[in-house]
C-alpha cells in the first residue's frame, strides 16, 4: 500500500492582544519572543512581559522593513 507523508504546516504563535504573528530576535546575545505591534517580549516558550527601548523598536521594525523589500529593487 502506497502512503503519501505531507509535511506538516509549521505552527505560528501569535499575540493574544493584537493577534499578529510573533516573532524570534536576537537581542543583544538573548533569544527573545514577541510582537512587533504590541512591543511585549520575553523568553521563547515564557510569558511576554518586558518592552524594549524605543531606538531599538524603531530599528527592529526598519531591519523587518527592509528584509521584506525584493532585492535590488525599490519601493
Amino acid at each position: 500500500m502506497l502512503h503519501a507523508h505531507l509535511p506538516e504546516k509549521p505552527r505560528v504563535f501569535t499575540c493574544t492582544q493584537c493577534h499578529r504573528p510573533l516573532v524570534l530576535i536576537d537581542y543583544y546575545g538573548k533569544l527573545l519572543k514577541g510582537c512587533l505591534s504590541c512591543n511585549k517580549w520575553g523568553r521563547p516558550g515564557g510569558n511576554l512581559w518586558t518592552r524594549l527601548p524605543q531606538d531599538d523598536l524603531r530599528a527592529l521594525h526598519g531591519m523587518m522593513h527592509d528584509q521584506s523589500r525584493p532585492a535590488g529593487g525599490r519601493s
